[in-house]
């Protein structure tokens, strides 16, 4: 799997971990708001459609990670810092998206958990060319990088039809990592 780039790995969790993880695919009155999150510039001054987050914890967090852990085609095969990482699943309704942006971790994972129209993952390359990712259920978009200089800038655009629901993971060795390279860097317009 190429270092700093995104990678598309088809059926990522069992069948056993996409049921755990379906009670996380449902708007819940517990979630995140993404007005309480994210910086009120990404959201429009809090306008733009109401995003939700739900983080994955517990003996479900557990079984995620284990599953991740001893998955030999990933890069995370045995990585130890996968016990610190940060699990949620995202929650983007229809008109919500993700603006521009990029994430300073070691590795990041989404996993499609349904099927929507619109919401495609979008990211750009060192040439400042534009790839798409349609959404695909059980569908994992990988980033692995050997340094914390940051990932490739990317964005979700505007879901159209349904709640694209993704579970998201961050995983930093933190040993190796100062606060400073942690995070998300926002594009503003």
């Amino acid at each position: 799997m190429e270092n700093n780039v995104y990678n598309v790995v088809d059926n990522i969790f069992s069948d056993k971990v996409l049921t755990i993880l379906k009670p996380y695919a449902k708007l819940l009155p517990s979630d995140k708001s993404s007005y309480n999150v994210w910086p009120a510039e990404t959201t429009n001054n809090n306008t733009a459609p109401e995003c939700f987050t739900c983080d994955v914890l517990g003996k479900d967090r557990l079984a995620v990670i284990d599953e991740l852990y001893n998955n030999i085609k990933l890069p995370c095969y045995q990585k130890k810092w996968l016990k610190d990482c940060d699990i949620a699943v995202q929650k983007i309704p229809v008109g919500g998206f993700i603006p521009k942006h990029s994430d300073h971790c070691i590795f990041s994972l989404t996993v499609f958990l349904s099927e929507v129209k619109g919401g495609e993952f979008y990211w750009w390359d060192e040439a400042d060319e534009k790839h798409t990712i349609q959404s695909s259920y059980n569908t994992g978009i990988i980033s692995y990088q050997d340094t914390f200089t940051g990932g490739f800038m990317h964005e979700v655009a505007t879901v159209e039809q349904g709640v694209r629901f993704t579970l998201q993971l961050f995983g930093n060795d933190k040993k190796k990592q100062s606060k400073e390279t942690q995070g998300v860097v926002w594009e503003i317009n």
